[in-house]
């Protein structure tokens, strides 16, 4: 925690999320605020691991990414997957066939793009180290926009000039009180769609000539694996030595999620001859990520998102407080 105001104290400028869209498009004061579930909130900040990290799940940008922050500057790798496909190119598809997405990342991922050298999560934490502005890590308990009032986990009450929204809409919907006599949260009145990704990332022994990033389609029935990206650490990570990073994506739903889930892919991966022996694993962490997809903005949500900047007067930038896609580095 960085900075927290007294209680029931004023703020000019407060921003939910720390989002990359918070620190490259916004300029602070001392009376400014970040406002954010905890400081590895963003798929962003990536796994730390050792005296790096890694990204969580692999992403890419259409472009080399600029930022105004003199500070902040690195190369960037061209992403180019080859192809390899386990199965049929239409199992393939009918596994990331999701209905009603704005945008299928999988897709992008396959065709490639930019990555900055050393991860996402090294160009993330550096914007975090170089913009200066007061932070609160916290749960949102609730927002009273009529009294521009927010309170946060132990905090008593914030009040502010101007609120700016980067966290997932939905999120923000059920912390709006809209009427505070009957106490009611705007969520009720809306619904935003989005489909989900399960995501392992792990470090293994780098075979034997393997020198370029690779795509596996997986289009097995019976399957969960999706899509499984190989990359050798030492294209992008400079500082890790040479391993075999290996990503394995899923799109699933919250029912799909259960305990045994990291069991069965790991299975798959191994009768796929991805990995050959799981001891030979140096890392791994697996994880989900609820807004991986988002879903197309129908008539009500169009209402709610009216209501929250023309009646409550919030600001919503960046791709889940706007709730439109993007690639990374875009201008919201």
């Amino acid at each position: 925690m960085v900075g927290i105001p007294e209680m029931s104290s004023k703020v000019h400028k407060l921003i939910l999320g720390e989002s990359l869209t918070a620190l490259t498009t916004e300029t602070f004061s001392n009376e400014d605020l970040i406002v954010d579930l905890w400081e590895g909130g963003s798929v962003l900040y990536g796994w730390d691991l050792g005296n790096a990290c890694i990204d969580r799940l692999p992403m890419v940008s259409k472009y080399k990414c600029s930022f105004t922050h003199k500070e902040v500057h690195t190369e960037f790798f061209e992403f180019k997957p080859s192809i390899q496909l386990i199965g049929t190119e239409k199992g393939f598809e009918d596994k990331i066939d999701l209905a009603n997405v704005q945008v299928n990342w999988l897709k992008t991922i396959v065709k490639g793009g930019y990555v900055p050298l050393n991860g996402w999560c090294t160009l993330f934490r550096m914007l975090k180290s170089v913009v200066k502005v007061r932070r609160i890590y916290g749960e949102i308990k609730y927002i009273l926009p009529s009294k521009n009032l927010i309170k946060i986990s132990w905090i008593e009450g914030l009040i502010y000039e101007e609120l700016i929204n980067t966290m997932p809409i939905p999120y923000i919907l059920d912390k709006i009180i809209w009427d505070e006599h009957k106490y009611e949260r705007l969520k009720s009145k809306s619904r935003f769609e989005y489909t989900s990704l399960y995501v392992i990332t792990l470090l293994t022994k780098l075979i034997k000539g393997t020198d370029e990033v690779k795509a596996i389609l997986v289009g097995k029935k019976g399957l969960l694996s999706a899509l499984i990206i190989m990359i050798p650490s030492n294209i992008i990570y400079k500082r890790l030595g040479s391993y075999l990073l290996v990503y394995v994506l899923a799109p699933l739903t919250m029912k799909n999620l259960r305990a045994e889930l990291n069991t069965k892919i790991l299975s798959e991966i191994k009768k796929l001859n991805v990995i050959t022996n799981l001891n030979d694993i140096y890392f791994y962490r697996d994880y989900f990520e609820k807004y991986a997809f988002l879903g197309n903005i129908n008539d009500e949500g169009k209402e709610v998102i009216h209501t929250l900047l023309d009646i409550y007067g919030i600001k919503l930038k960046g791709r889940l407080g706007t709730w439109k896609e993007k690639y990374l580095c875009c201008k919201f």
